[in-house]
């Protein structure tokens, strides 16, 4: 307990010593971690692909099966047309993880 009491009495000390300037500077930088914080929360970090909803493999791996011709960008552009936000490059990755080869662009 003498411990604990010690350490407040310090940091009280240490907080009445520091200037305006100090205390103003210290909020700036607070503010500015938990701007930085609010934004990678809010968009996952580049390099990393957002997780795909279950249901959005199936019929991505179903299109270029039943027709071979289409491409990767095609594929995307008819999951974008049933309603899946899903990227060109997700449904690459897709296909090649199920074993299918898609050109970039339909022949």
């Amino acid at each position: 307990m003498p411990r604990i009491v010690y350490r407040l009495l310090v940091a009280l000390v240490t907080l009445l010593a520091r200037s305006v300037f100090a205390k103003g500077l210290d909020i700036v930088v607070l503010r500015h971690q938990i701007a930085v914080v609010r934004r990678q929360i809010a968009q996952p970090p580049a390099g990393r692909s957002a997780r795909v909803r279950a249901g959005v493999p199936r019929p991505a791996v179903r299109m270029a099966w039943a027709d071979p011709t289409w491409g990767y960008t095609r594929i995307n552009g008819a999951l974008i047309g049933l309603g899946h936000r899903i990227g060109a490059l997700t449904v690459w990755k897709i296909l090649t993880d199920a074993g299918l080869t898609a050109k970039a662009t339909a022949t």
